[in-house]
């Protein structure tokens, strides 16, 4: 399955690659969102644009590009130079990159979402919980796609996405939260199955 996603990456990639002509992306470019630097390449994780038959060597610096259409693209090099190569990932698809999955048949009205750090308010401690929120790609199943957001984004998300609503314990005895909230996880695991490699600090934000 997760050939069959990388397979379909690759394919959606290269055609909007070929449609809008991508050569090397330069850091003031005005269709890029943000530049992720100084990457290193590890076994069999990307391919050469211009060769997909050829693996990257091992330890190859390269940097990733979000454009502002959610488009990711790799290119060689620590940070864009006028002569970085383009290269393709074979493996681990970064969100953005199931994002372009789900979409390539959907119509443009859906969203990207990141993640996004919720801290509950002192009316959440006074009340002794508060909600967590959860999507997933419907591409995805591994842990590194769940993302965590705010309520407002979770209510936005349309159905290329999972949900996942989990109910946080906050209560002052720390071994009846951790009990509590590793209960709600367990719950949540039958929608997310990987969600506990997300959600592994059963403690978290006690006080």
């Amino acid at each position: 399955m997760q050939d069959r996603t990388i397979q379909d990456y690759l394919l959606v990639n290269k055609v909007l690659h070929e449609e809008t002509k991508i050569m090397a992306i330069l850091q003031n470019d005005p269709t890029v969102e943000r530049i992720e630097p100084n990457g290193i390449t590890k076994s069999k994780e990307f391919v050469f644009g211009d060769n997909e038959d050829v693996f990257v060597p091992v330890g190859t610096a390269y940097h990733k590009i979000i454009t502002k259409d959610k488009r990711v693209v790799y290119q060689t090099l620590s940070s864009p130079q006028k002569y970085s190569k383009e290269l393709f990932r074979r493996q681990n698809l970064s969100p953005e990159e199931g994002y372009l999955i789900a979409t390539s048949q959907k119509p443009p009205v859906s969203k990207y979402f990141k993640n996004e750090r919720v801290i509950p308010t002192q009316g959440d401690y006074d009340r002794g919980s508060f909600k967590r929120y959860f999507l997933q790609l419907s591409t995805s199943t591994d842990a590194f796609s769940i993302l965590e957001v705010s309520k407002k984004s979770f209510e936005e998300a349309d159905s290329i996405y999972n949900k996942q609503v989990v109910t946080w314990s906050l209560n002052k005895d720390k071994t009846e939260m951790e009990k509590l909230n590793k209960n709600s996880v367990v719950l949540a695991e039958k929608t997310f199955p990987q969600i506990r490699m997300k959600i592994y600090n059963f403690v978290e934000f006690h006080k």
